[in-house]
């Protein structure tokens, strides 16, 4: 039914360190909705108005924000001048504006990792 991120080919590794990290989410101690909230990221569930134009509910695309792109969860999360402002004052240790460089999944395979390393209380 959706296009996942998830659905992109991936090695073996890949999926564990994913199937990891989850476990490491699910038992942080944050609220649920955080944890619905990240979930819906990974699996592209989030009504985006790109995600919404693909699935014909919505005739345009562009971001609702600056207007300027398409609206897609790497827009809103990373090109987005508004979102590039909310990352600046963000209590996270980890440099988010690189996305350019490693696209969405490999963003996530960061996150993973930190996950895995033990680096989670920017999400606590």
């Amino acid at each position: 039914m959706f296009q996942t991120h998830l659905d992109t080919p991936e090695s073996s590794s890949s999926k564990k360190q994913l199937r990891r990290m989850w476990k490491v989410t699910w038992a942080l101690k944050i609220k649920h909705k955080l944890k619905h909230f990240l979930w819906r990221v990974l699996h592209n569930a989030i009504p985006t108005s790109h995600n919404l134009w693909l699935r014909k509910c919505q005739s345009q695309q562009s971001c609702r924000l600056c207007g300027e792109d398409s609206e897609s969860l790497e827009h809103i999360f990373f090109s987005c001048e508004r979102a590039s402002l909310v990352w600046k004052i963000a209590p996270v240790s980890w440099d988010c504006c690189n996305i350019a460089d490693v696209g969405f999944t490999g963003w996530r395979s960061r996150i993973c990792e930190a996950f895995l390393l033990g680096l989670t209380e920017a999400f606590a």
